[in-house]
This record gives structure tokens, sequence and C-alpha cells, in this order.
């Protein structure tokens, strides 16, 4: 996070809680969070206003909250293997660690579309062929909308007894 950033985020706290601000202020929040990413500070200050806490936010809970967010998103997150070779033992557990930090800070370490989408052209679909494929397709013979209950038992009733009559076989001599 920069100092802009930081300015922001301390401006965010103190129209909660009503402090002053001062640049002495906002240089000892940034020394204290110069290595989080904004957005998920301002997600801890964001929760800190909706819960309506009325303690005073300090830099070391804005980590703490960042901490929590992380550890989160890494719960959520399908951790994919690392593309290394894994008989190069050092080389593979560089590439999970790299992988961990950046799924840590938010950022995607592998395109995920990227492994799983078969990039091929799609060739268009003749709409004839596929009323074709939908009428021959066993269906059930559509209902009238108007039909009471009792019509559309006796309807239903009639559809099994058609379908339990044997077929007239002729005899062959």
């Amino acid at each position: 996070m920069n100092i802009p950033e930081t300015s922001a985020l301390l401006a965010m706290v103190a129209a909660n809680d009503r402090r002053t601000v001062g640049d002495i202020d906002v240089e000892v929040w940034h020394d204290a969070l110069d290595d989080m990413p904004f957005e998920d500070c301002r997600a801890v200050v964001r929760e800190h206003v909706r819960q309506a806490l009325s303690n005073w936010l300090t830099p070391s809970d804005v980590r703490a909250g960042v901490k929590r967010i992380r550890t989160d998103r890494i719960a959520r997150t399908v951790e994919l293997p690392p593309d290394a070779d894994p008989d190069d033992v050092e080389a593979y557990l560089e590439a999970l660690r790299d992988g961990r930090r950046r799924t840590a800070s938010g950022d995607r370490a592998v395109d995920v579309w990227a492994l799983t989408a078969t990039f091929r052209s799609v060739p268009k679909v003749n709409p004839t062929a596929i009323e074709g494929a939908r009428q021959s397709l066993p269906h059930r013979r559509p209902r009238p909308p108007d039909l009471t209950h009792a019509e559309a038992v006796a309807d239903m009733d009639r559809m099994l007894a058609e379908q339990a009559e044997p077929e007239a076989v002729e005899a062959t001599p």
C-alpha cells in the first residue's frame, strides 16, 4: 500500500470514529501497513464500520483482519499443482510457495480457464438438424392447460390403459 492509499484508508477510519488525522498519523499507519494490499485493508475497515464497533480501529486490528481475509481466501481456493518438475524438489517447492503467495495476495497463480478449456473452433449448428433431433426424442404428449384435475387423472388412466393393451398378433396358419 502506498502513502495516498494509506491516507484514504485513514480518512475512512476517521470518518467513522471522528478522530483527527495528521501527516504523522498517515506515516505511522503506512509504516504498519505498507506490505498489505489496499483492497484487503479497505474491506477490513468496511466490515468494522458495518459492525458498528465502538472501539477505535488500530493498524494491528487491520493487520489481523487482512490475515483473516487471506486465510479465508486460501481456504476457498482450490490449490492447483505447481507447474514444475516434481523430480526437481527445490524448483517444485518454490513453485508451490509462489502459488500460495499469489493465492494469499488475491492474485491467481494460474488461469483456470486456460487449464480446463479446449481451444478449438466450434462449428455452427444447423437449426434444422437440431429440430430433427428434437423431434426424434421420445417425449410425452403435452397436456392441454385447461384440464381440471379430474380430467387430467382420467386422461392419464386412458393413456395407461392404451399402453397396457397387448397388440393384436396375427395368427399364422
